[in-house]
């Protein structure tokens, strides 16, 4: 994208501005602070392990919800189905985000070639 400012920039922006410029020196302003903020992002600095992580951990707290719905739900367990659900819910999510952080690594290739490992059952 061609930068917005220079003299054809500026006068055009003047013609519809009736103050001289102010218009032109808040969309400058506001392009820099986008500039700016794009280059500063969270995604930018947040590790490739966590990136990982939070993309598994939502795959297991599926699996095991789902795992954990049908053992309540199959069992003797489901007349106290309203106490049982919300604690397999908290169970799972802990359970979810162990298995998340020890899956991540072994989804990352860099971490294979360190260990002079090719691939093994959970990276394929």
């Amino acid at each position: 994208m061609p930068p917005l400012s220079g003299p054809h920039f500026v006068a055009s922006r003047r013609s519809l501005d009736g103050d001289g410029g102010q218009l032109c020196r808040a969309w400058e302003h506001l392009c820099a602070r986008r500039i700016t903020s794009s280059r500063n992002s969270y995604g930018d600095e947040m590790p490739a392990r966590l990136q990982i992580s939070a993309m598994v951990f939502m795959m297991a707290q599926a699996v095991l919800f789902g795992a954990g719905m049908l053992g309540i739900l199959l069992s003797p367990l489901r007349d106290e189905a309203s106490f049982y659900i919300p604690v397999m819910i908290v169970l799972s999510a802990i359970a979810s985000v162990a298995i998340a952080w020890e899956i991540a690594p072994r989804l990352q290739m860099r971490y294979w070639h360190g260990r002079g490992v090719d691939h093994d059952f959970i990276s394929g």
